[in-house]
């Protein structure tokens, strides 16, 4: 079925719903259900240039997508060899431990613990390392922490880590 034009709605004397369209949302939506808007956008110009009296919500932006597994694979390789074999590019012991501190408490849950030889729970990936390189739209990378907290160039994929200070 298709969509009657705005126009419609627009063209009423003194046009009553300017008010309403520039202030509610939620009106704006069903209205764009039912009308052909301007952009097919929800929050649409106005036919009479009237300014919105409720600005319009952000666009939020669009999720950043991670790279082909192989591509992530290749770059956990060489930061792993930068910081614990050439000893490159590592933070101080202070910054590795409050990284760390805050993966081991992720805000977000996505911290993965593993048993240890003595069989204690000890912090390993950042979610799922097989999920993370399989669903290229989780906000997890599934890095090994303990050595990517090493690396000063890397940071927390949902960016809860303290800035590096040099």
């Amino acid at each position: 079925m298709s969509k009657v034009s705005l126009s419609i709605l627009c063209n009423v004397p003194k046009s009553i719903h300017c008010k309403k369209c520039r202030s509610d949302r939620n009106w704006r939506e069903s209205t764009a259900q039912h009308y052909d808007v301007p952009g097919d956008v929800v929050d649409f110009e106005c036919p009479h240039n009237k300014p919105w009296l409720v600005p319009p919500a952000p666009t939020p932006a669009p999720a950043k997508r991670k790279p082909h597994a192989m591509i992530q694979v290749a770059h956990a390789v060489a930061s792993a060899t930068k910081t614990k074999v050439l000893r490159r590019h590592r933070v101080t012991a202070d910054q590795y431990n409050a990284r760390l501190a805050v993966c081991q408490n992720c805000p977000d849950g996505h911290a993965r613990f593993k048993a240890d030889r003595r069989g204690k729970q000890t912090l390993h990936t950042c979610g799922s390392m097989i999920q993370s390189l399989r669903d290229r739209n989780l906000a997890t990378c599934g890095c090994v922490l303990s050595v990517k907290a090493l690396d000063k160039r890397e940071d927390c994929p949902c960016g809860h880590w303290p800035p590096v200070t040099e």
